[in-house]
């Protein structure tokens, strides 16, 4: 059985915006009209319904998740000595 609810905006006969949502049990609930699309979506999150995001800031999500589970297995490196680098022990000749 699908356990989504099913949210639907659609614009009410005085030409405000209404949500609906058919929950996993059949019942059906509809909200009074708004005057405007985002007083309608306002309303409905604060009823339970979860926007979907745009692709791009989803994958931006991702990225940032990632790059931090990457940070959180990587091995802490040692900083290198004092004299470590190369260009530090070279002689200024160019002799090794």
């Amino acid at each position: 059985m699908d356990q989504r609810r099913r949210w639907s905006f659609v614009q009410s006969d005085d030409y405000g915006w209404m949500w609906t949502v058919v929950n996993p049990d059949g019942t059906q609930q509809t909200s009074q009209s708004f005057g405007t699309i985002k007083e309608c979506a306002d309303d409905a999150r604060q009823n339970g319904y979860v926007p979907w995001k745009p692709e791009d800031e989803r994958r931006r999500e991702l990225k940032l998740r990632v790059a931090e589970a990457l940070r959180r297995r990587a091995p802490e490196t040692p900083a290198a000595p004092a004299g470590a680098n190369k260009a530090d022990t070279d002689d200024k000749d160019g002799a090794a």
